[in-house]
């Protein structure tokens, strides 16, 4: 996209060849999308400076990726420990890739933004996520990484689908919760964005 343009693109008029800044990239996805976003920037991490993952479906990301986020020496000096979530690891088979790519992921800034109603159903490896952050082992070290909630927010209302269900319906069917989804969504929207601009 910053050397050549694409039909698609040329066809509604906009480009963005040499506009693109290829040597500061924050990958960002919610849900499955974060999931993703994480298992790319475990394996591509010299391509990203910075990754935000917002309510990440983290027991769906592989287990080598799940183990490099929430390796075990995370976990020194915690009450918790991480044994894989929901679907635990993989037995047999190859052993997973503890080289140096092992604290890769961690030498990026991340940030981890989840839903109110993710934290308390500790859904997402949330409560391990939020452990390693306050003290200290997420990210790169004195980098700008966080992980923190979006207070009386529904896992829904990191999506549009929220904005485009009569507020009435959406809270009737529990989609979204007392909050307006627009105030949500802007919330979300501008504390990634300072994340984005401090990492």
């Amino acid at each position: 996209l910053n050397e050549k343009n694409t039909p698609e693109l040329e066809r509604i008029g906009l480009s963005f060849v040499g506009l693109l800044n290829t040597e500061d990239i924050t990958a960002a996805g919610h849900s499955f999308g974060g999931a993703s976003v994480l298992t790319t920037v475990a394996r591509y991490p010299q391509r990203f400076t910075s990754c935000v993952a917002l309510d990440p479906a983290v027991d769906w990301m592989p287990d080598d990726e799940r183990q490099l986020l929430l390796s075990k020496d995370r976990f020194q000096h915690s009450h918790l420990q991480y044994n894989g979530g929901t679907g635990g690891f993989s037995q047999g088979g190859a052993p997973l890739h503890q080289n140096e790519k092992s604290s890769a992921l961690h030498n990026l800034d991340l940030m981890f933004l989840y839903s109110h109603e993710w934290v308390l159903k500790k859904w997402g490896a949330s409560q391990f996520v939020l452990d390693t952050y306050k003290r200290g082992k997420l990210g790169c070290l004195n980098g700008a990484s966080e992980c923190t909630y979006v207070f009386n927010s529904k896992h829904s209302e990191f999506s549009d689908s929220c904005m485009k269900t009569p507020l009435w319906l959406a809270r009737a069917i529990g989609l979204t919760g007392n909050r307006n989804p627009h105030e949500t969504s802007d919330e979300i929207a501008s504390r990634t964005l300072v994340f984005i601009e401090s990492a």
